[in-house]
């Protein structure tokens, strides 16, 4: 069996009809049951390693298959949406389209907050008033500090 790269597409036939013989079963005689398969319809997955997500090359031969897409990470919906409009023009049978994996998200380390006095941070919560009359309001919170002892 030949070794598939990573960036071909994965074809499996698959069976859309079956017949079983099972006169075999009523008659008491152990035989092997006979299984004819019907039409099968080929099924092609484009995946996220596949060239054509990066723009390089264009889809295998879809015509008459089933198409699986599978997206990139990141991938906008404008290139997903042109892919299956591609295979839909070349012939496939039906375009399903799998969910765009989510990126991974970077975490950034947050810094640790600075301690502060309850007096600096009832000063600035002051300062940052939408009073009309914020000095006023800075000096009145700043007598009350000083009598309570902060």
């Amino acid at each position: 069996m030949p070794r598939r790269l990573r960036s071909e597409p994965t074809i499996i036939p698959t069976v859309t009809r079956a017949t079983v013989d099972t006169s075999a079963l009523t008659n008491g005689e152990p035989r092997v049951v006979q299984v004819q398969v019907g039409v099968s319809t080929r099924l092609v997955t484009l995946d996220a390693s596949a060239g054509r997500w990066e723009g390089r090359g264009g889809l295998p031969d879809v015509g008459g298959a089933i198409v699986r897409l599978r997206p990139p990470a990141g991938a906008d919906a404008a290139l997903v949406d042109a892919v299956r409009r591609e295979a839909v023009e070349a012939g496939a049978v039906a375009v399903k389209v799998l969910p765009i994996p989510v990126s991974k998200v970077q975490v950034v380390p947050m810094q640790a907050p600075t301690r502060r006095g309850a007096r600096d941070v009832v000063l600035a919560m002051a300062s940052e008033s939408k009073s009309t009359h914020r000095e006023e309001l800075v000096q009145v919170v700043e007598r009350i500090c000083d009598e309570v002892g902060l």
